[in-house]
């Protein structure tokens, strides 16, 4: 079933007497240079856009004031997601400095983040009842994956991780000294720049879309996704459609 969001009576939609000229946000223009249909529509009272599929940005007069800060938290708030930090006993030296570089991350973000893994390998400085004690602490949902098997990829442990906490993406953090806010680079690529991706790189750290680590079997035979992805690319795979309307 597709859905179409009519722009008609929505907040944002400009109009010259009757007819529909654009958007404040100039969404009618980036739908249409990212491929998605774009009908002129009419009804007895107005001549208007609808979209095919469904616009985040559309607002009916009850939601209130134009206040379009309010509408950019909304819109961070969307995609779920989770942080995943690949520790390797590198970036602290103690309990204590290893719960301030959670906490500073956690702390960092806006958006709709829903839980905190921790995939623990051989040369952890701590145990996994320290770092159980931490999570407990400052987060409701979050798991801890003890690598017994160092052959094996994090993007293996990553796919037991994103089955047990459900997220639209999560953020894969090799380096703890690059605190992001995870839920603006969301919102900038999926909603500003209208960018569907399957894997941001950032700063040695990834925000990946859960549904393209599926789609390319992350951690499947040994591979890393990102080798993945860049092999089936180059086979003229079709790229992953991210499932968002």
């Amino acid at each position: 079933m597709n859905l179409t969001t009519s722009c008609k009576d929505c907040l944002w939609a400009v109009y010259n007497d009757k007819t529909q000229v654009g958007c404040e946000f100039n969404k009618i223009e980036q739908y249409k240079l990212a491929g998605k249909q774009v009908i002129e529509a009419y009804d007895d009272d107005k001549e208007f856009f609808a979209i095919n599929g469904v616009c985040f940005y559309g607002r009916l007069p009850g939601w209130g004031d134009k206040d379009k800060e309010r509408l950019k938290q909304e819109l961070i708030e969307t995609f779920p997601y989770q942080l995943i930090f690949i520790d390797y006993g590198e970036h602290y030296e103690n309990k204590d400095q290893f719960e301030e570089i959670i906490v500073e991350h956690i702390k960092n973000q806006s958006g709709n983040m829903v839980g905190v893994s921790i995939i623990r390998h051989k040369t952890s400085l701590l145990s996994v009842i320290e770092m159980t004690e931490i999570l407990n602490k400052h987060v409701k949902k979050w798991k801890i994956i003890n690598i017994e098997d160092e052959n094996q990829t994090d993007d293996y442990y990553i796919t037991h991780i994103i089955k047990e906490i459900k997220s639209t993406f999560y953020a894969k953090i090799n380096n703890f000294n690059h605190v992001d806010d995870y839920g603006k680079l969301i919102y900038e690529y999926m909603h500003e720049k209208n960018n569907k991706f399957a894997i941001l790189e950032n700063f040695d750290n990834d925000l990946v879309n859960c549904l393209a680590h599926e789609h390319y079997q992350g951690g499947s035979f040994g591979i890393h996704l990102k080798e993945l992805v860049n092999h089936r690319a180059k086979e003229q795979v079709q790229s992953v459609q991210i499932n968002v309307p």
